[in-house]
Formats: C-alpha cells, structure tokens, sequence
C-alpha cells in the first residue's frame, strides 16, 4: 500500500541502537506541522539545485503530532541503504492529511530527480508485528495485541 506521505524520525542511542518513529499521510487538508515549517522548507528547495545546506532551525519533535492512540512496533530495518537490520520501528496507526502542494515542496527539497523515493514492500520474514493502544492500563494483558502481517 502506498501513501501519500511517510515522515520518520530516526534515533539514535549512545550505544549505537537505533529506533524510527513513523507517521503515514493520506491527501487531504494540510499537515499543521508543515505549514508551520514551509518557509523553511522552501528555503530547502531553493538551494537544493545549489547543494548548499540550509539550517532548517531548531525543530521540536513533539510538534509533529497524530494524536491517535494506537501504534504498531516491530523490529525492521532502516529504508536507505545499507538497510540496516534490528530497528525498532513505531508507526502511528492514524494516518495525518497532507496537501499535495506540502508533498511537491518536500520533493522539491529532496531534487533527487526520482518520481517516488519509497523503498519497496519488504517481505514479513516471520517478525511480529505488535499492535499497542495507550488507551489501556499497563496491567492489562491486552495492552499490546500480536497481529499477522501480510505482504
């Protein structure tokens, strides 16, 4: 299944253990976030041709909020090479809206000169897939829910 958008930040401990949060964009109305940001990524953009870094400024991650109450973990691997395994992955299970004049912006400050940058569907290999809802109490066994994963 392909999305419109799919933002992910990456983290990085200082052991070297790595866990991506991710959050999926249907076309809709646009992201508040990326609105609050857009000058700076059309500053991106404007220089992207010049391959000049632009300090995007200071950006808090818990600006970027779904507010859903569930989300799916599992152990994958990043999406650029070199691919590398035992990532913890957490993706929010609502999906946010984005308008397609916010994604062009952001491909425009890619310019990798590509129509799509998605990394194709990998197979399940056999990992589980956890489906967690905040909404219940720790003790609760049915905190977190195993569910099959099928490519």
């Amino acid at each position: 299944m392909a999305y419109a958008l799919e933002a992910h930040l990456t983290h990085e401990s200082v052991d070297n253990k790595v866990a991506v949060i991710g959050f999926l964009y249907q076309y809709g109305s646009p992201d508040p976030f990326l609105s609050s940001i857009e000058d700076k990524i059309r500053s991106i953009a404007n220089n992207a041709s010049a391959h000049q870094d632009v300090m995007a400024g200071r950006i808090s991650p818990s600006q970027v909020r779904m507010e859903g109450f569930q989300y799916y973990s599992y152990i994958g691997s990043l999406t650029t090479p070199a691919c590398d395994e035992g990532v913890i992955w957490i993706v929010e299970n609502k999906l946010g809206t984005v308008s397609k004049e916010q994604v062009k912006l952001l491909r425009d400050a890619v310019d990798d000169g590509s129509r799509t940058n998605a990394r194709p569907l990998q197979p399940v290999n056999g990992r589980c897939v956890n489906l967690y809802d905040t909404r219940l109490r720790a003790k609760d066994e049915t905190l977190h829910t195993p569910i099959t994963a099928y490519t």
